[in-house]
C-alpha cells in the first residue's frame, strides 16, 4: 500500500480512500514482484514494511533480475512519496510494454 494510504493524516489524506495515484504505487509493487519473483521487503515483518514504506524506503534493485534503465526509472517514480509524483498508469503500461519487447542476453526473441 502507498504511503498515503498507510498513514493518511500524515500524508493530508483524511478519508484514506484509494486513488489513481495510489494504484499507480501498487502496480509499480506488482511489477517489481512480478518481474523479481519476490516480493518487496519479503524479509521484514508487516509492521516493519509500513513503517519503511511510511519513511520513504522502497525496494532495492534485485540482483540478478533484469531491469531495464527506464523502467527501474519508472518503478522508482511509480512509489513516490507524494501521489503528485507518480506518474500515470498508462505511462508505467507503456514502458512495462517497451521492456517486454527490448531485447535482453539470454532471452529468446
Amino acid at each position: 500500500m502507498s504511503p498515503e494510504l498507510l498513514d493518511p493524516d500524515q500524508f493530508g489524506f483524511g478519508d484514506g480512500r484509494p486513488t489513481k495515484e495510489s494504484d499507480c504505487y501498487a502496480l509499480g509493487m506488482v511489477i517489481y514482484e512480478v518481474l523479481s519473483g519476490q516480493a518487496p521487503f519479503t524479509s521484514f515483518k508487516n509492521y516493519i514494511v509500513i513503517r519503511k514504506v511510511i519513511e520513504g524506503e522502497r525496494p532495492g534493485r534485485p540482483e540478478g533480475v533484469e531491469f531495464t534503465e527506464n523502467l527501474w526509472a519508472t518503478l522508482n517514480l511509480c512509489w513516490a512519496n507524494q501521489p503528485e509524483g507518480r506518474p500515470s498508469i498508462e505511462t508505467v503500461l507503456e514502458c512495462v510494454m517497451c521492456h517486454v519487447r527490448s531485447p535482453r542476453p539470454g532471452v529468446p526473441a
